[in-house]
C-alpha cells in the first residue's frame, strides 16, 4: 500500500542533500580559483597558482582509488519489492 508521505519524504531528503552539496561543492571549487588568484596577486606567477591547485588535488587523487575499492566490496542492500505503511 502506497502511501502520498513517501513521495514528500523523498523530496525532503532530496532538499536536505542539495542544501549541504552545493554549499560543500561551491567551496570546494572556489578554493581552487581564490588558490590561483592568491598567486597571481602575490606573486604574480600563474605556475605558482596552478602548483597550489595541484596541490590541493592530491587528496582527491589519492583517496579516490582507494574509496573506489573499498565501496566495491561492500555488500550492497537490494530494496525490498514489499513496502512497509
Amino acid at each position: 500500500m502506497s502511501t502520498t508521505a513517501e513521495p514528500a519524504r523523498t523530496a525532503s531528503r532530496l532538499a536536505h542533500y542539495l542544501a549541504v552539496a552545493v554549499p560543500a561543492r561551491l567551496a570546494d571549487e572556489g578554493a581552487r580559483i581564490a588558490l590561483v588568484l592568491l598567486a597571481l596577486g602575490r606573486t604574480h606567477s600563474a605556475g605558482l597558482g596552478g602548483a597550489l591547485v595541484a596541490a590541493l588535488m592530491i587528496p582527491h587523487v589519492v583517496a579516490a582509488p582507494l574509496l573506489g575499492a573499498l565501496a566495491d566490496r561492500v555488500r550492497h542492500r537490494r530494496r525490498s519489492s514489499t513496502r512497509r505503511a
